[in-house]
């Protein structure tokens, strides 16, 4: 039992690990390809709508 517990969070710490590893890799070669891509910034807008109390 002890052991198939520890087989079983191994695999799962793995499984996060790699797929943490994919995701930062995806956002730190985003838009590398452009040839003045430290130039490109990105936006975000919020939009609030109604009383909100703000």
């Amino acid at each position: 039992m002890y052991s198939s517990i520890n087989i079983g969070g191994l695999a799962l710490g793995l499984a996060v690990g790699v797929l943490l590893f994919v995701w930062v890799q995806g956002e730190l070669s985003y838009d590398r390809f452009h040839e003045k891509g430290e130039n490109i910034y990105g936006t975000s807008v919020t939009f609030v709508s109604g009383n909100d109390g703000r």
